[in-house]
């Protein structure tokens, strides 16, 4: 009786899991890279801040922030991103180099975020700043 019991639950078992499908669908989203348009800028320069993301879905609400150059730079946008290759390009005008209003000379890192749920990638490019 107990053999029939137990043979009986594991045919239970094998029709239950043949009959059902579960598809996971799984988000990938890559910072394949981070650009600016030049490396060396100088006082109160545009700077344009470009990254290249590669996303197997279309995604919405996507936020991106850059920050850096003590606490001056410090921008955050959101924006879609369609399946494959986006190009996310941002724009920043430097601070003027002077110990009053601005920054010193000297190499900055810009920090760069996209998030999106519980994915957050991040990355960082180093500039350098002269009068």
């Amino acid at each position: 009786m107990k053999n029939k019991i137990l043979l009986f639950l594991l045919l239970f078992l094998v029709v239950i899991s043949g009959c059902t499908t579960y598809q996971i669908t799984t988000l990938r989203v890559e910072l394949k890279d981070l650009i600016t348009d030049k490396s060396l800028y100088h006082s109160s320069e545009i700077m344009n801040i470009t990254a290249i993301v590669d996303s197997n879905q279309d995604l919405e609400n996507v936020t991106v922030s850059v920050q850096g150059l003590k606490g001056k730079l410090n921008l955050e946008e959101n924006v879609n991103l369609e399946k494959g290759l986006n190009q996310i390009s941002l724009t920043y005008q430097l601070p003027r180099c002077n110990v009053c209003g601005g920054i010193n000379e000297g190499d900055y890192d810009i920090k760069f975020r996209i998030s999106h749920g519980n994915m957050e990638l991040t990355d960082q490019i180093t500039i350098t700043i002269r009068q």
